[in-house]
């Protein structure tokens, strides 16, 4: 296996590894977002999985002999603003809208929106295998949600595409950084980040006229937000989970795939997620899968392995025409016959 197969290859196993955990999040939840507020949640463990991947990144760091510039940390602290302050807030705000179950699913849309930033941005192309992924993937989303039912909130459906919308460009623009210095260092640095500036709003959001405002507009959640309150030993084994294990060990895996991937193929960890997120609740907590959630769920399905597969196939296709270009004595013919290119640069 060459160096760039491996790197593939533990690239896909970050990807799983961030599917699995990202997929328990509503689960572990379930268990712990009832006592507390949801910013304070999304603030505690972010600083908690934050201070627990800090160890690693400072060894990470002394390892690569690295500092990180202050030029660095401020693109780190827009990334955590945009992707987390932003995107996990607006989420939440979703939720209050309409169904949790749907705002995870239209979340899962954050890699269509990946595939178009990351033209412009990292300079990936949009290929046909690509276009082919997400109209699988697009019309599963439609299958799971059904826009046409009238039981969809127009504003939480709009909220969950801008939170998805901002977690894509929380992706895009990290890759940069997590290629520069380790996807460990862009994870501790985000989720601190983001955990400080949850503080900063929560203070703020004690004022009066902050809290009134929030209040005017139906968002009583993000008025006068606690600090401590839910805090207890029943409540402190699901919040580390949520906090170490999926929000830590889960940002941790997909910046890792960042380093090995491309932006596009890691973000099928979100059209993964709601394959697997209703077949865990399922196995867990006993919820039930509804047939259009199944049509969907084998749409997305076959959306994410023609991306996966097709990616064997192009790179297959792109040794066999090198080894036709490399050996003159192959026939004419070569060009078109990937089977027989293969077969010439692997002889049995």
């Amino acid at each position: 296996m060459s160096d760039g197969e491996y790197s593939k290859v533990k690239g896909y196993i970050y990807i799983a590894l961030a599917t699995v955990l990202f997929s328990t999040m509503e689960i572990g939840l379930k268990y712990t977002s009832k006592d507390f507020n949801p910013m304070q949640l999304t603030m505690i463990r972010f600083l908690i999985g934050g201070i627990a991947l800090l160890p690693f990144a400072l060894m990470k760091l002394n390892k690569d002999n690295q500092r990180v510039s202050v030029k660095s940390l401020i693109k780190l602290a827009f990334i955590a603003f945009v992707g987390i302050f932003m995107g996990m807030n607006i989420f939440q705000m979703a939720v209050i809208y309409t169904n949790a179950s749907v705002v995870s699913v239209l979340f899962s849309t954050n890699t269509i929106f990946v595939t178009i930033l990351a033209v412009p941005i990292l300079g990936e192309a949009i290929e046909r295998k690509t276009i082919f992924a997400l109209g699988f993937q697009i019309a599963g989303v439609l299958a799971i949600i059904q826009p046409w039912d009238a039981h969809i909130s127009v504003i939480g459906a709009v909220l969950s595409l801008c939170s998805a919308l901002a977690f894509a460009i929380y992706g895009v623009l990290g890759k940069e950084q997590s290629q520069k210095y380790g996807g460990i260092v862009t994870t501790c640095i985000c989720s601190l980040a983001a955990a400080v500036q949850m503080f900063i709003y929560m203070c703020l959001s004690h004022i009066d006229g902050i809290a009134d405002f929030m209040r005017g507009i139906g968002l009583d959640s993000f008025a006068e937000v606690p600090f401590i309150k839910g805090l207890g030993m029943d409540t402190i084994p699901g919040l580390l989970y949520v906090s170490i294990i999926v929000t830590g060990c889960g940002y941790l895996c997909y910046f890792l795939a960042m380093e090995h991937c491309e932006a596009q193929t890691v973000s099928l960890v979100f059209f993964f997620k709601p394959i697997l997120a209703p077949i865990l609740a399922v196995l867990l907590i006993d919820e039930i899968i509804p047939l259009n959630m199944m049509v969907g769920i084998i749409l997305i399905l076959i959306g994410s392995i023609v991306s996966i597969v097709s990616d064997k196939f192009t790179k297959n296709r792109a040794i066999g025409q090198k080894v036709c270009v490399t050996n003159p004595s192959t026939p004419d013919n070569c060009s078109n016959d990937v089977a027989r290119s293969i077969q010439l640069h692997h002889p049995t």
